[in-house]
């Protein structure tokens, strides 16, 4: 997905937020079976963007296709245990400049503010959950933001169905 600084951040109206990704995941698909966690990988780049004054492109102190945040995102839920069907999943992420490649460290925590965000609520979904992961670069001119994850079942039918282990 591409989007220019305007698109993102029009002068008039609202700051956009951009779907980025869906990811559907099923317990009954998971490739290591003996592991109660489902986890994906988000490969995440922002380029550094082309400044135009007036028509003009300048393309000075920067290089054609350099990044300000380029960064593999590791995200694994885990399921509550069968004896406590109340509890929420786990949800751990890491990224990959801090040396865990394969494996989800940092513990997310659901962020219940009432004003997080307005898609859940147009859609009438209270099962929707949101997590927040901080994203920053160390490079000047850089890059700080959040990505936030919005997470809802997707297939309550085979739940009710099927017990919990199929959500």
């Amino acid at each position: 997905m591409f989007r220019t600084f305007d698109d993102m951040f029009p002068k008039a109206g609202h700051r956009r937020s951009p779907h980025l990704f869906s990811v559907f995941l099923a317990l009954h698909g998971r490739v290591k079976k003996s592991s109660r966690s489902l986890g994906f990988a988000i490969d995440l780049k922002v380029r550094v963007p082309d400044y135009e004054v007036d028509g003009i492109l300048w393309a000075d102190r920067h290089y054609e296709g350099t990044t300000l945040f380029d960064k593999t995102i590791i995200v694994e839920a885990t399921p509550p245990p069968k004896n406590k069907p109340g509890r929420d999943y786990r949800v751990r992420y890491s990224l990959n400049d801090k040396g865990n490649l394969n494996r989800a460290t940092k513990r997310l925590k659901r962020d219940d503010s009432s004003v997080w965000d307005s898609a859940a609520a147009d859609n009438d979904e209270t099962d929707t959950v949101l997590f927040r992961i901080p994203l920053a670069s160390s490079s000047v001119p850089g890059l700080k933001g959040t990505l936030r994850l919005l997470c809802r079942p997707w297939n309550r039918e085979r739940t009710e169905v099927r017990g919990s282990e199929d959500g």
